[in-house]
């Protein structure tokens, strides 16, 4: 059986109106870097092809003289939730897009804030999931949202979580997951992204692309103390080689939008079974043969 949210979300639910508001309020320009961060994303995140097969089961006869088998299918929920101060449009999508990539239906984007803010989403971040076609999008208080992940956990089916910032509405739902058995990953902390001056044209410092993509994005001039913490550097083509030495993701002029998340993929919304059996006699190999 398919897996649903409980039926007290749909009272978090936002409409379908707001988000046409939302696309409208953006230039075409705007919703452009949304779009080309969406592609960038996807490509990188499959490897150039969109991974078609959602489950998979396989055995394989070892040289060892066993057989490994194998069983993945996409997980049956997968939640995004953020703080309220979070406003990056992009990285929101990047923790998303894995969760739609790898199958899993029952997909909720989540905006965690104190009741009286809890209304109020950024017009960019709303576009991009509009762009992104995630349709189950909410908006709940702390309270609304430690109710809604601990009734997930404790459904049937395997879900995912993933938590974006530092806000403290957040911590509780991580211990809800830890308690559950639930994975989940906490992308926690400021964002710092460095500016690499020196290696862009003056016309790529002056654009308001960056912070329009990362308005909540604390930017640090290079070289800065604060080089080991840095999530991206912004700089010119020919210096992108250098930085990735000291930072997980490099952007350049026109790419500012594009974002990715270190160790958070399509596998992570995934479950896979392993299991081990003695191979069968007809197919054994003598180990101590060479090819």
């Amino acid at each position: 059986m398919a897996f649903s949210f409980p039926v007290g979300l749909d009272a978090s639910l936002l409409p379908d109106e707001i988000f046409a508001g939302a696309y409208g309020a953006l230039t075409p320009e705007e919703r452009g870097h949304i779009k080309t961060a969406i592609a960038r994303s996807i490509v990188a995140m499959t490897g150039c092809a969109c991974p078609e097969v959602l489950a998979a089961q396989s055995m394989k006869t070892l040289r060892q003289g066993f057989c490994l088998r194998e069983r993945t299918r996409p997980a049956d929920w997968a939640i995004i939730a953020w703080g309220g101060a979070y406003a990056g449009p992009t990285r929101v999508l990047a923790a998303l897009l894995p969760a739609i990539l790898a199958g899993t239906t029952a997909v909720l984007a989540c905006r965690v804030a104190a009741e009286e803010a809890a209304a109020f989403f950024p017009p960019a971040l709303l576009a991009a999931l509009e762009l992104a076609g995630q349709e189950t999008v909410a908006a709940c208080s702390p309270a609304e949202a430690e109710a809604l992940v601990r009734a997930c956990c404790g459904m049937a089916g395997n879900g995912r979580l993933v938590l974006l910032g530092d806000g403290e509405s957040l911590t509780p739902l991580a211990g809800l997951a830890l308690q559950s058995g639930t994975p989940c990953r906490r992308l926690g902390g400021p964002v710092y992204i460095g500016l690499d001056a020196s290696s862009l044209p003056p016309e790529a410092l002056a654009a308001k692309t960056l912070r329009f993509a990362h308005p909540d994005a604390i930017l640090l001039t290079l070289p800065s103390e604060e080089g080991g913490r840095l999530s991206a550097v912004f700089c010119g083509e020919a210096a992108v080689a250098g930085h990735l030495e000291i930072a997980p993701l490099v952007l350049t002029p026109g790419q500012e939008a594009c974002w990715l998340w270190p160790d958070l993929d399509i596998a992570f919304f995934q479950e896979k079974a392993r299991g081990f059996c003695s191979a069968p006699a007809a197919v054994r190999f003598d180990s101590s043969n060479s090819l």
